[in-house]
């Protein structure tokens, strides 16, 4: 089957199988977001993304402008509603559109890596891969990060292997707009211009990794500017970050077993009157980080101690923590062996010099999103955000197995 029927095979395929299992999961593709689906984040992208789309801006009920939550989702959101009005079974199949669009980047990216044949497993994996399913069900803001995330990645390594400069600035664009989407993705631009810097074909360092950074900047600072000109004071992408990072980081959270490497709301913690004294929501993000800071200063291996336990949480297997209340068997026997997989071929790709000069892009990946991880909290949807690195381990992983046990029984030499 020649790649370009095979990329179309498996989107239509990954296409369905999200639709599908909206509407069966979900009981129909017209359900909007509810507070026991997808809590406060989801109810919040649907109102600033209707507003947007009725030329209210990107503002709260009362019309009042804000930065609160990152603009990427909400405004994919609402093109789909300038075009279809407040639809959504529009909305969801958009969403699985979404998820056709991450498996045929992550199959170009995989090629770039490994050649087709083992992108043709990367590409099938990514398309029945569990949690990328159920987040195309939900109202998540991974929806569009990980499309944005596979095709950057694959134009990347395509400009390590031809130095072409128009795919440098364009991952670096997809990359911008991915961290409008997941707030942490700012992370890639330092992390991914270091990859770009090391170039092997000569003279395009310096300027590929420029060039990353200008297109990265472009998708991005845009929307710093629209925050300068609400609150008057810099907002590179949203102000919820200290409220995260409180919630994440505190005496309630370090001093409940059962809450380690969670998240609390911060109207549960210490200073809440001093939050609630600011006098607009910039001042309340600094706030937040401020007590978060400071309890963090004050305890630092308590804080250690809560690393450890973000990253076991991120890594357990779960699809998404909500889901477990439902269906906790389900999440487990669904993504135990794709972790299984994915965790030798991390461990086969990145303890060998061979494995860090070829998939180093994965590594670096990963690593910004661990780095977020223990900065905030541990949360698997975070980790399934990384889904075409996750499924090119996954395919390393079990290359690595079937050999093994190829050799074990004589099937190879």
């Amino acid at each position: 089957m020649r790649p370009f029927v095979f990329g179309l095979v498996a989107a239509v395929a990954a296409f369905g199988l999200r639709l599908g299992f909206t509407a069966a999961y979900r009981g129909g593709l017209d359900q909007p977001p509810t507070y026991a689906r997808c809590a406060s984040d989801g109810l919040e992208y649907d109102l600033f993304a209707r507003n947007v789309a009725a030329g209210r801006g990107y503002c709260w009920e009362d019309g009042s402008p804000t930065s609160f939550r990152a603009p990427g989702f909400p405004l994919a959101m609402a093109a789909v509603f300038a075009v279809f009005g407040v639809s959504y079974p529009a909305i969801h199949v958009f969403f699985a559109a979404c998820g056709a669009a991450s498996v045929v980047g992550t199959y170009l990216f995989a090629r770039e890596l490994m050649g087709d044949l083992k992108a043709r497993w990367v590409a099938a994996l990514a398309a029945i891969y569990p949690p990328d399913i159920y987040m195309a069900s939900n109202f998540l803001s991974e929806i569009p990060f990980v499309p944005a995330l596979a095709f950057g990645l694959w134009l990347l390594v395509r400009h390590r292997r031809t130095g072409e400069w128009w795919t440098v600035l364009v991952a670096g664009l997809l990359l911008g707009y991915g961290s409008l989407c997941r707030s942490f993705a700012i992370l890639l631009l330092p992390a991914l211009g270091v990859y770009t810097l090391g170039n092997p074909v000569r003279r395009v360092g310096w300027t590929g990794a420029a060039l990353y950074g200008v297109g990265f900047l472009a998708a991005v600072l845009p929307w710093t500017a629209r925050n300068y000109h609400v609150h008057g004071r810099v907002v590179l992408v949203a102000t919820n970050g200290g409220s995260t990072f409180y919630g994440a980081n505190n005496p309630v959270v370090a001093g409940s077993i059962k809450e380690y490497g969670n998240w609390v709301a911060t109207n549960r913690l210490p200073g809440r009157d001093l939050i609630d004294a600011q006098p607009d929501e910039v001042s309340h993000d600094q706030m937040e980080w401020k007590l978060g800071i400071e309890w963090v200063k004050a305890h630092p291996l308590d804080f250690a101690k809560l690393a450890v336990f973000k990253l076991a949480r991120a890594w357990a297997p779960f699809v998404h923590w909500n889901s477990t209340k439902v269906n906790p068997i389900a999440n487990v026997v669904c993504t135990a062996p794709f972790l299984l997989l994915i965790t030798v071929g991390l461990i086969r790709t990145g303890f060998t010099w061979s494995g860090w000069r070829q998939y180093a892009v994965c590594h670096l990946t990963l690593l910004a999103t661990l780095v977020m991880v223990v900065i905030f909290w541990g949360e698997p949807r975070f980790r399934d955000a990384n889904m075409p690195v996750l499924m090119i381990y996954a395919v390393a992983g079990g290359g690595w197995i079937v050999r093994r046990v190829g050799r074990r029984i004589g099937w190879v030499g």
